[in-house]
């Protein structure tokens, strides 16, 4: 399990780096593979993408990924990310970012 979840970890980051459409596809069908063969519990992938969402430099792309993911993976994943915990969670980190945004442009 231990060695699944770097692999993942590994792939997410990839996701975030790479710029080749292709590839991006190709890993993100990965991710999905190691979610839908319980290689990755779906918590602890949700937990992992919801970490990388959070940093500035891959929200967007973590974003897709999530959306992806709800598209390819299944009940287990849904129940996972329609939490109440991750929903507050990504509301409030979202809510904070608009603002440090907004404070940002009246400079």
């Amino acid at each position: 399990m231990f060695w699944y979840k770097f692999k993942f970890r590994r792939l997410l980051g990839s996701v975030s780096t790479t710029t080749v459409k292709s590839e991006v596809k190709r890993t993100k069908d990965e991710i999905c593979q190691l979610i839908l063969q319980y290689r990755v519990k779906a918590k602890d992938a949700v937990q992992l993408i919801e970490e990388n969402i959070y940093e500035n430099r891959s929200s967007l792309k973590s974003l897709d990924l999530l959306n992806f993911c709800m598209r390819n993976c299944g009940a287990v994943f849904h129940n996972e990310v329609l939490n109440e915990t991750f929903l507050d969670n990504l509301y409030r980190k979202a809510k904070a970012k608009s603002r440090s945004a907004d404070c940002g442009m009246d400079r």
